[in-house]
């Protein structure tokens, strides 16, 4: 069988794999495709993302969504699919129909060992609701058709009291024969039990077209289908009265379930003793009959006859019923599809008569519209002529009085600029007097911290980070100190990071309180002056909504309210001191927006040259003279600047692209087993606890002496040992680690000599580097992923091992991020 191919409109089998639940209103489910109406078994790959089809529940449906149930959907296109999103799937589903008569399931009973057990006892217990006819397959035979009616039990289980569909009898297979008869499909799939714990069960599905089974009547074997219960039933019309069968059905539906010595048994007892023995003896009776009837010679190929010939008849029978219904399917599908075809044409009709309207009254306002612009213009032109006129008569009488002359020039300059006859640069006489107020000149005035500045002094880098992690415990914070030593290193050995971990943590107080560590010695007034908070909003679309923009109504750059180019120039005319601090801007909630869009320019300026980094904000030609921001159209970036980012992971926020992720460390930070206060407010920082640390501040030359520029050959050597074999696999897979992200690395691992021992830098920089680009959901991603499991023993990378394994887990989206979100 060629492989199968799916497309929008198409009809296939699911399975509901999970439970409906609701979001905004409205109840959703998802399906796994069992296969198509040909036969042929899908593929995963044949589902983009997950493997799953969405299914918006309505309510006339809703009976069918129950987990494990099979339905047949016709295929749509689903409007919110997203190829960089793995949790949007390709396909939802259209329209759903019960299986009715077009599939039949086999059904496993391990409870029975043959066929025969199964029809003495009449009954079968089930997980899953069960429509229409089924077979079941008990050991090596299989029978049926059964139908059945399900009670469902306190456990969630259906018991299904079973009968045969045709007349008290039902096929019978063995299994190998079957299997060569008709095209048996077999499908193993996951429903969901607990999608927040990614907790599923496993459903096998065995099943069987109708127009296959048509071809195995012919090899089957027709047994009485008749329970124990239905047995007895018939014996007791036979030989016991009206009212005694009345006791015998009582006593089997009742008294076999309640305890032998209940008052309802007792009275039972006598009636039953007295039956029992009237059927041994009637049993007595008809064994010598049936023996010399069945030894007659003559009379057994008159049996065999007759036999053939009921099997025949019974075959006959079938095969017609199969046909009438066949025909009155067939017959029902076309009267559905003319009537389907007559409500398309009257569609069409209805569309172009609303095309026709609607292109009527487009033409209509275009006349509309170009009548208005017509007498728009003619007023314009009017104008214009009325103030040409007066401009030529203020020429003349301009030579006789310059003085009165200018203040008429003066009253007619706004009707000139309405109709485009002066520019909106200020206008000048001769003499150069302005036409217009020019704004107050402003001046660009340098904060105390900046003109102070921070003194080089002798401080070692093993005291500071004392002071660091003292400070965040103090603060009430309870921070592994292996987390904030990582995160100083990240910090020293790159300009921007994104700072990760599940919320409440303390993100977005972390940056911070490393800015008062830098600091030192603080007071009231002067508490986290090199520290920038800048809350990231929803829109952000370029730098302009994080530096400012260009007014030409002034002439004039504006700053954006966010005080980042404030804080760049004061960084800048710092370090032009010789005098420094570190300067620490925290972008909050970082991925609120695209990053990529808003932070691009910072993005590209950071792999410039350290002496090249700058943004291009405006021109300074544009500008007039007394702009105090003139000089910083190209706004250097300092070295002394540090970004950080703090992100969260939710519906509410941007993912981020292999472009940023190549070029930062996420930093994560770990939930404490045993947690602290819970941190003090941030505003509070620094006043609360100005007693932290009264020493003196860390100088941007002393931080540099801290920080490797020039990476030795050892620290090289090192990363590229241990990160070749993973090279490797992520290579065949198309995921290869950049030379940018191996300098980096490197860049890393020598600055974190005497701070974080050599194994933990490898295991932290795989972890931050390189598994943050990982994200799929196929099963070649998770071959992927085992394979470098197999690479990463835990006891060289604890912390990269256990979150590939956790990715590999994941069900659906084995994605970096999703895992930090889970926490």
């Amino acid at each position: 069988m060629s492989s199968p191919s799916i497309d929008i409109g198409d009809r296939v089998l699911a399975a509901v794999a999970q439970r409906p639940f609701v979001s905004g209103g409205n109840w959703f489910c998802t399906l796994i495709p069992i296969c198509d109406l040909d036969g042929s078994v899908l593929s995963d790959d044949l589902f983009p993302n997950r493997g799953l089809i969405w299914w918006r529940v309505i309510e006339p449906v809703r009976e069918h969504a129950v987990p494990r149930n099979l339905i047949v959907v016709h295929l749509e296109a689903a409007p919110a699919y997203d190829n960089n999103d793995g949790q949007k799937d390709y396909y939802q589903v259209g329209s759903v129909s019960p299986l009715k008569s077009l599939v039949n399931e086999i059904i496993p009973i391990t409870a029975h060992a043959d066929a025969d057990s199964l029809i003495r006892a009449g009954s079968v217990s089930l997980d899953r609701p069960v429509r229409g006819a089924v077979y079941f397959r008990t050991g090596d035979e299989v029978t049926g058709p059964w139908k059945g009616t399900e009670e469902e039990e306190a456990s969630g289980r259906r018991t299904l009291q079973i009968k045969a569909v045709q007349k008290e009898r039902v096929w019978r297979w063995q299994w190998d024969a079957f299997e060569r008869l008709v095209n048996v499909i077999h499908r193993d799939v996951k429903i969901v039990t607990d999608w927040h714990w990614g907790e599923f069960d496993l459903q096998s599905y065995t099943l069987v077209f109708q127009e296959d089974l048509k071809r195995a009547f012919e090899d089957a074997e027709l047994v009485d289908a008749l329970s124990d219960r239905d047995v007895v039933s018939k014996l007791a019309r036979a030989t016991v009265t009206h009212a005694e069968r009345r006791e015998i059905q009582k006593f089997f539906k009742e008294g076999m379930v309640t305890a032998e010595e209940t008052e309802e048994l007792r009275r039972f007892r006598p009636r039953m003793e007295g039956l029992l023995d009237h059927l041994e003896g009637f049993e007595e009776q008809l064994r010598p009959l049936l023996g010399a009837l069945l030894s007659r010679d003559e009379l057994r190929p008159a049996l065999e006859r007759r036999q053939e010939e009921l099997a025949r008849e019974y075959v006959s029978d079938r095969l017609e019923e199969f046909e009438a219904k066949v025909h009155e399917e067939i017959t029902g599908l076309i009267e559905q599809r003319d009537s389907m075809n007559d409500e398309i044409q009257r569609t069409r009709e209805t569309f172009a008569d609303d095309k026709r309207a609607q292109e009527a009254d487009l033409r209509r306002q275009r006349e509309e519209h170009k009548k208005s612009l017509e007498e728009q213009r003619k007023e314009s032109e009017q104008r214009e002529r009325e103030a040409v006129k007066l401009l030529d008569n203020a020429a003349q009488k301009f030579e006789e009085r310059r003085s009165e002359v200018l203040q008429d020039v003066l009253e007619i300059v706004p009707l000139l600029r309405e109709v485009g006859a002066l520019p909106t640069q200020a206008a000048s006489t001769g003499n150069g007097t302005a036409l217009r107020a020019t704004p107050p000149r402003r001046e660009l005035e340098l904060p105390p911290f900046v003109q102070n500045g921070v003194p080089k002094q002798s401080l070692k880098e093993e005291d500071f980070l004392s002071r660091w992690t003292d400070e965040c415990r103090d603060a009430g914070y309870s921070f592994s100190e292996s987390d904030l030593l990582n995160y100083h290193v990240a910090m020293k050995s790159e300009r921007f990071n994104v700072l990760a971990g599940p919320s409440g943590i303390g993100k977005s107080t972390l940056p911070r309180l490393y800015s008062l560590a830098l600091q030192g010695a603080v007071d009231e007034q002067t508490t986290s002056d090199r520290f920038l908070q800048i809350p990231v909003r929803p829109g952000w679309m370029d730098a302009r909504d994080l530096l400012g923009y260009f007014n030409s109504l002034e002439d004039a750059f504006q700053p954006s309210p966010s005080r980042l180019f404030e804080y760049l120039v004061y960084a800048y005319e710092e370090e032009q001191r010789g005098t420094s601090g570190i300067y620490v801007v925290n972008l909050d909630e970082i991925n609120l927006s695209y990053v990529e869009h808003y932070f691009a320019d910072f993005l590209s300026a950071l792999q410039s040259p350290e002496d090249q980094q700058a943004i291009q904000c405006f021109y300074p030609d544009l500008c007039r003279e007394d702009d105090p921001y003139r000089a910083y159209g190209l706004l250097p970036i300092a070295r002394s600047v540090r970004f950080v980012g703090t992100a969260n992971i939710d519906e509410t926020t941007k993912p981020f692209s292999p472009r940023l992720l190549d070029r930062v460390n996420v930093v994560e930070l770990q939930i404490p087993a045993h947690l602290g206060l819970g941190g003090v407010e941030p505003e509070s920082i620094g006043r609360s606890y100005v007693a932290w640390s009264q020493a003196a501040p860390v100088s941007a030359a002393t931080y540099r002496e801290w920080t490797v520029i020039r990476p030795p050959d050892a620290a090289r050597a090192l990363v590229f040992r241990a990160v070749e074999p993973l090279q490797k696999i992520l290579h065949q897979y198309g995921y290869p680690i950049s030379p940018r992200v191996m300098r980096a690395m490197v860049r890393y691992v020598a600055n974190a000599n005497e701070i974080v021992a050599e194994k933990e830098a490898i295991d932290r920089q795989i972890l931050q580097r390189v598994l943050p680009k990982l994200r799929g959901h196929t099963e070649r991603f998770r071959e992927m992923l085992q394979e470098l499991l197999m690479h990463m023993p835990e006891e060289e990378y604890p912390r990269s091992q256990r979150r590939l394994a956790r990715m590999s887990e994941s069900e659906y989206a084995m994605d970096f991020f999703h895992c930090i979100q889970e926490g």
